[in-house]
C-alpha cells in the first residue's frame, strides 16, 4: 500500500506585535537618553570650565551670581566685623555678643551684620560661659547691583577697580559661582587673563544674603580664610 504524503501549510508569521514592542523600547530609551543629558547638563559645564593647578597666591574672592559680579573682600570684611572678638574674655561674652549683634560694617558694596549666641550655666561650685554659635551675614549694600556683562570691561566699574588694586604676582582671582552667572563669569575671567591675572572657580547656589559660620559646632572657630568651607549660601 503506498504511504500518501499530505502537504501541511506553511503558517503565518504576524510581525506587528513585535514591531510595536521594538518600537516602544527604543522611545523609551530615547527618553532616557535626553533626560540623563538635561540632569547631568552641570557636570558637562564643569568640564567645559578650565580650572587651574593649586596655587600658592592669595585669593581674591569674586561672588558670582544673578548674572552680576560682586567683588568681596572677605577676609578684610571679616576682620573689621570680628573684631570685638579680639577682646573677648569670660566676663565680658555677653557684652561682647551683644556688640556683634548690632554691629554693621560696609566697605561701599556689600554690608556684613551676624547672629551670635552665648549661653551660660552655673553648677553647686562652678559656673560656665560661652560662645555657642555665631554666624555673619553678608549682603548688598541698598541700590547695589553688581556688574553685569556690559560693565566687566568698563572704566570705573567695581571689577576694574578690583584688578586695578591686585598684584598679578601676588593674587589670583576666586570665582565663587553660580549657574546662572557663567556669561558674566566668562567675560570677566577673560578679560582678567589679558591682564595676566590667574583664575579659578568654584560652583555653589550663591544666594544673597550669604551667611558664613564664624563660630560653633557647624563650623568651628573660623577666620575669613575659610569662606568657602564655612557658607551657608541664602
Amino acid at each position: 500500500m503506498m504511504a500518501r504524503y499530505h502537504r501541511h501549510a506553511g503558517f503565518n508569521i504576524n510581525l506587528d506585535s513585535l514591531t510595536d514592542i521594538l518600537a516602544n523600547t527604543v522611545g523609551i530609551m530615547i527618553f532616557v537618553l535626553i533626560y540623563a543629558v538635561i540632569a547631568s547638563r552641570g557636570v558637562f559645564i564643569a568640564k567645559r570650565l578650565p580650572k587651574l593647578q593649586p596655587t600658592t597666591k592669595e585669593r581674591v574672592v569674586v561672588i558670582c551670581t544673578g548674572n552680576a559680579l560682586f567683588p568681596l573682600k572677605v577676609d578684610e570684611l571679616i576682620d573689621r566685623y570680628t573684631e570685638p572678638l579680639n577682646g573677648l574674655v569670660y566676663y565680658n561674652i555677653p557684652q561682647v555678643v551683644e556688640t556683634l549683634n548690632k554691629r554693621r560694617i560696609s566697605d561701599g558694596m556689600l554690608e556684613v551684620t551676624g547672629q551670635f549666641h552665648c549661653s551660660e550655666a552655673t553648677g553647686l561650685f562652678s559656673s560656665t560661659r560661652k560662645i555657642d554659635s555665631g554666624y555673619i551675614i553678608i549682603v548688598p549694600c541698598a541700590g547695589i547691583q553688581g556688574d553685569t556683562t556690559a560693565d566687566v570691561e568698563i572704566s570705573g566699574s567695581y571689577f576694574r577697580r578690583l584688578l586695578a588694586d591686585m598684584d598679578k604676582d601676588r593674587q589670583y582671582l576666586l570665582f565663587f559661582l553660580s549657574v546662572d552667572s557663567l556669561e558674566v563669569f566668562r567675560k570677566a575671567r577673560d578679560f582678567a587673563r589679558q591682564y595676566g591675572f590667574d583664575s579659578n572657580w568654584e560652583p555653589g547656589n550663591i544666594q544673597w544674603p550669604l551667611r558664613i559660620w564664624a563660630l560653633g559646632d557647624s563650623g568651628g572657630e573660623s577666620s575669613g580664610s575659610s569662606f568657602l568651607d564655612k557658607i551657608m549660601g541664602g
